[in-house]
């Protein structure tokens, strides 16, 4: 006996549209709040902040030159802090 398969074509797939954001949303929820969380002048402070800080690359960039950084000590600490960390998560 001789068995055929039936072919069948699958049905096509209708995307979904996308919804519009919802106003209120989380994210917007805790920017509305940091910004009311945060006093006027500490705003303007940061926007006053270079986004780029030259003193702050020119430290990173000497501490990759250092052969021994980040030290053992600190990787120690730092694997003891993940191993904890995903402990208490479970």
């Amino acid at each position: 006996m001789n068995i055929q398969p039936i072919k069948t074509e699958p049905a096509p797939l209708l995307a979904k549209p996308m919804a519009a954001p919802v106003k209120g949303t989380r994210e917007e929820t805790v920017q509305d709040s940091v910004k009311s969380s945060v006093p006027e002048s500490l705003l303007q402070a940061l926007k006053n902040e270079p986004e780029v800080r030259a003193d702050e690359v020119n430290r990173g960039a000497a501490l990759v030159n250092q052969p021994n950084y980040p030290s053992d000590e600190l990787l120690q600490k730092l694997a003891q802090l993940f191993v904890n960390d995903a402990r208490n998560t479970k």
